[in-house]
């Protein structure tokens, strides 16, 4: 899912400072001018590889000792974004603003997909299967048709899934599909359709959200209060880390895995929900195993990332005297830095390249706030109406926003810049999750 995800420019000078490979601002002007062979966001140089020597060639061209070739100023032209005149990202010319983001990438700031996004293309809804007796299934939006009102632009029935499919992410052309029903794991060849066998996760660990990491998966099991390690290789569960109670969401941030722990638990003698303290925990994953444990306001179930690579976390309250409320840790420091109090019961959210958060509400509609100034926006009373009521929220690169409407079988299209309704695509029958490719 576009579930949307820069340091400021003191750090980021800083990190600049300890790169020796500036140096090669010296390089002679011969290979400055190399001509660029690779229609590469970022490759300067044209080698087909994004580095520290593009970012030379760029910061030369800035400062006027060379000049670029028209094939060049493409592959250099990166900022802002979203860009201006209707591209995704670039205004036409070439500045320091593209430079430095540039090097926000080479050191890591920045990632792959917010560097070099593409147009969105497709748009997945997973249909709950079971909890409308039927099976699990995946609707496919082809956005760009859809928009311009070709036929055939929607596959309510794309592909299936496992018994109550829960959460999606893309990585590598394949779809990674957490069936909180079966217990499994799925893997989907989203070219073809296709499923592997499912990955065994145990029975009832009800698996909930899903993150890629190179060649790892990590799901969270709400039932054993634990994440699943799979080697997507062995396709095979290779190791399960205990975190607190009741782990929700799950997400990769800064070369660290971030897993919300609900805390919930339910008193049958009292017949009454309990919450313990809400927590986040962070996972190496080079060894695998929890390095800091942080705690959050009551009931964390969602996480998604800013601009400037801070992890919003979505606390959604204990449905009576404790509201719903965000608090915002800085990935690479594993630190608090902020919170929202949103007030209501959010869920899921999802925050635009302009830097606006959305969350769905299952009690009021949509509510939002300014991601990188945490102001709110829209407070429960003034949330955007949805009936019967929000489910699942993402949003593209364009900055649309999708609103899934599980009892309504329809996903509502919101233009981000005014609030307002630009379309509604039916899906299949209880969508719970969305993605957005």
């Amino acid at each position: 899912m576009f579930h949307s995800r820069s340091l400021c420019r003191r750090t980021l000078s800083a990190r600049l400072r300890s790169l020796p490979a500036l140096a090669l601002l010296a390089l002679p002007l011969a290979l400055a001018l190399a001509p660029a062979r690779a229609a590469i966001p970022g490759d300067v140089s044209g080698d087909g590889v994004v580095s520290v020597k593009d970012a030379t060639l760029l910061l030369r061209a800035v400062i006027q000792i060379v000049t670029l070739t028209p094939e060049q100023t493409t592959a250099a032209d990166m900022a802002p974004r979203p860009g201006a005149g209707g591209r995704l990202y670039g205004d036409g010319s070439v500045n320091i603003a593209d430079a430095i983001r540039l090097l926000q990438y080479i050191v890591g700031i920045v990632s792959p997909d917010d560097f070099a996004p593409v147009e969105p293309r497709l748009l997945y809804t997973l249909n709950a299967g079971q909890r409308c007796q039927g099976a699990g299934t995946v609707s496919r939006v082809d956005l760009p048709a859809w928009f311009s009102n070709a036929a055939n632009a929607v596959a309510l029935n794309a592909f299936g899934t496992g018994a109550t499919p829960n959460h999606m992410v893309v990585s590598g052309g394949k779809g990674y599909i957490t069936n909180s029903g079966d217990n499994t794991l799925q893997i989907v060849d989203l070219q073809t359709g296709q499923s592997e066998p499912p990955i065994d996760l145990g029975v009832a660990t009800n698996p909930l959200q899903v993150a890629v990491l190179g060649d790892k998966a990590y799901v969270t099991l709400l039932i054993s209060n634990e994440v699943a390690v799979v080697d997507l290789t062995t396709k095979t569960v290779v190791k399960r880390i205990s975190t607190g109670v009741g782990p929700t969401g799950v997400l990769a941030a800064a070369g660290r895995i971030f897993v919300t722990n609900s805390a919930f638990t339910y008193d049958p003698v009292k017949m009454q929900s309990v919450y313990g303290q809400g927590t986040v925990s962070v996972i190496n994953p080079a060894t695998d195993e929890i390095t800091r444990t942080i705690n959050v306001t009551t009931n964390p179930q969602d996480m998604a990332l800013d601009r400037q690579g801070r992890v919003h976390v979505v606390s959604t309250g204990n449905y009576g005297d404790i509201a719903g409320a965000i608090t915002v840790i800085d990935a690479a420091q594993e630190q608090i830095v902020g919170s929202v109090p949103i007030g209501g019961t959010p869920g899921s959210l999802t925050i635009t390249w302009q830097n606006k958060a959305y969350l769905s509400d299952s009690s009021y509609g949509v509510t939002s706030y300014d991601a990188k100034a945490l102001k709110v926006l829209r407070d429960p009373a003034h949330a955007i109406p949805v009936t019967p009521y929000a489910w699942d929220v993402a949003s593209d690169s364009r900055g649309r926003l999708y609103i899934e409407v599980i009892s309504a079988n329809k996903v509502l299209i919101y233009d981000t810049a005014t609030d307002t309704q630009i379309g509604e695509i039916p899906v299949g029958p209880c969508p719970e999750a969305l993605y957005v490719e």
